[in-house]
């Protein structure tokens, strides 16, 4: 397959499927990888009635389209979720219990002094405060003994579907909270993102505790039109390290300056005690349009077609370039999809619907 047809469609399958049901759902991977073909494969995950979702927003300046974007398109898949349509003579079980978390794509430049790039960002903090004039001040989850816990929520003594005049679904509540704005540090740290607030900050004490249950499936959603630069490397991000390239190239020239995979694999899968059925990671991302690559070619494919700019060595080669949405090969955040070849989805951010 070329790619994904519809993500978050493909997301509701893979958390909703029965250990019998046959989805149309392309894996990013099969038999290594390379194949083109179309195929039926049988997804076994468990019939969880706990979802926690947490959405990795680029919040960078070319993002403002695609965070619109979202917010349009993320109502049917809420909708699917909490209320899932029959299929092929079989109504999968509804999400009773729903976590919504938002968090950006800023984790500062680790203390150099670079425009949009302060401190240590967002720090993988989740993100509650209103971004719309309509919205309420802040939001989260009604169930939580914390008045103050950073997350929208969905369950049987809170519902959030609609139903309620009086109580807006949660996917208006997302609207409210997930159009981030675009003045994120320019650096995008996707995947250090995430890492922070599903370890560093769901530890007890810290701001995101209690977003992520132990019986929940965990799904972790990046949307993003650039690569991950995530690093331990203060270097990285010093305007001074002219031997490292033009900061605009840089993570792509010294990726082995960068975190390696294994961090993320390793941390999201131990997560969820090891069990690949209660994990989904897909990536909303810079996928060629083109056919140059496609979903389930080799990552070192992808990897080639990421190289400097023949017009302006001090740019990327962009992916795809379309009307509204534009975006750049995103290696890293393949590797770590692939990394879970059953729960691993990925498709494209540069068509005008997702």
């Amino acid at each position: 397959w070329r790619q994904a047809r519809t993500l978050l469609r493909v997301i509701v399958i893979l958390v909703l499927s029965s250990p019998t049901a046959c989805s149309s759902a392309r894996h990013v991977r099969e038999d290594g990888g390379g194949s083109r073909e179309c195929h039926q494969i049988e997804l076994r995950r468990p019939q969880s009635s706990k979802v926690d979702i947490l959405f990795v927003i680029d919040n960078t300046g070319s993002m403002g389209n695609e965070q619109v974007q979202l917010t349009h398109d993320v109502e049917p898949m809420f909708r699917e979720l909490i209320n899932p349509t029959p299929r092929d003579g079989w109504t999968p079980p509804s999400v009773a219990d729903l976590h919504v978390g938002v968090v950006s794509t800023d984790m500062g430049a680790l203390g150099n002094q670079i425009v949009g790039c302060y401190d240590a960002g967002d720090d993988g903090v989740l993100h509650n405060v209103r971004t719309q004039p309509d919205c309420s001040e802040t939001y989260h989850d009604p169930d939580c003994e914390n008045s103050g816990c950073p997350w929208i929520a969905h369950s049987s003594t809170h519902p959030n579907d609609g139903t309620d005049p009086s109580n807006p679904p949660i996917w208006d509540d997302f609207r409210c909270i997930a159009t981030l704005g675009t003045g994120g540090c320019g650096f995008e740290q996707q995947l250090e993102s995430s890492h922070a607030a599903l370890v560093e900050q769901t530890a007890p004490g810290m701001a995101n505790e209690g977003f992520l249950r132990e019986d929940s499936v965990l799904v972790i959603l990046y949307v993003t039109d650039e690569d991950d630069c995530s690093t331990p490397d203060s270097e990285m991000f010093n305007p001074a390290r002219t031997d490292l390239g033009s900061l605009n190239v840089r993570c792509a020239l010294n990726e082995d300056r960068l975190y390696p995979i294994s961090r993320y694999h390793d941390a999201f899968l131990a997560l969820k005690d090891g069990d690949e059925d209660k994990l989904v990671i897909a990536a909303i991302a810079g996928i060629p349009t083109d056919g140059s690559w496609n979903v389930g070619d080799p990552v070192d494919a992808l990897r080639e077609l990421r190289r400097q700019s023949p017009l302006n060595p001090n740019e990327l080669v962009r992916s795809c370039d379309s009307i509204p949405n534009n975006a750049f090969h995103p290696v890293r955040l393949v590797e770590p999809a692939y990394s879970f070849p059953e729960a691993g989805i990925l498709a494209s951010i540069c068509p005008n619907s997702w």
